[in-house]
């Protein structure tokens, strides 16, 4: 009987043995045993997450330095006032060039027969399309004489030379359109111009009031 109680308890004893031998082996506790002749179950290893691409850096556009070498525009690096003009001269011309047509097609019955009786010859509507292409462009370059006679000085910042070029080139393209004299010219012709023709106006209502019905 003693015997029989030692067998069992060996028995049992072996059992837990290879059991806890089991959970050594085999991660999360007990795992059952492999069979004779095969390799012992391990479980799979965790895969690695997953992770969303990263979008390459774009390269920052090269502009140059102020008076150390070329310049090439970039137009975000404007200042609001230089950036505007690249805006508002262009619209400004087109208004002009509006004005003159509406102002000739006015004057037509009086005309003679010249097909212009307002002289356009300044060209100040082509300042709409040569602001943008000449000094609004990114592919637009200036040389340090060109920065030199622009005010940038060697302290500047791009963005701040750029700005001055900007300005610079509007400036000089619209006066070598017409000068400053001669857009003021232009403007003192069409007030005389204006107030003649509004006494001119004047005189012909003084008539119809004479004339009887």
């Amino acid at each position: 009987m003693n015997l029989g109680k030692t067998s069992l308890c060996s028995i049992l004893v072996g059992f837990l043995t290879t059991g806890y031998a089991w959970a050594d082996e085999t991660p999360g506790g007990f795992a059952p045993p492999a069979t004779r002749g095969s390799a012992p179950v391990r479980a799979a290893p965790a895969a690695a997450p997953l992770t969303a691409p990263r979008a390459p850096v774009a390269a920052a556009p090269i502009a140059g330095r102020p008076l150390k070498s070329t310049l090439t525009l970039i137009p975000a690096l404007l200042n609001p006032d230089a950036a505007s003009l690249c805006n508002s001269v262009p619209a400004a011309a087109a208004r002009i060039k509006e004005r003159y047509l509406a102002a000739n097609q006015a004057v037509k019955p009086f005309s003679c027969g010249h097909p212009s009786v307002i002289d356009n010859s300044g060209n100040i509507s082509s300042l709409s399309s040569h602001t943008k292409s000449v000094c609004c462009s990114p592919q637009t370059t200036y040389s340090v004489e060109q920065q030199q006679a622009a005010g940038c000085k060697g302290s500047d910042t791009v963005s701040a030379c750029m700005s001055k070029l900007t300005t610079h080139c509007v400036e000089q393209l619209i006066y070598s359109s017409t000068s400053k004299a001669g857009i003021q010219k232009r403007r003192d012709n069409l007030i005389k111009a204006s107030a003649a023709l509004r006494r001119l106006e004047h005189e012909l209502e003084q008539l119809q009031l004479i004339v009887p019905k």
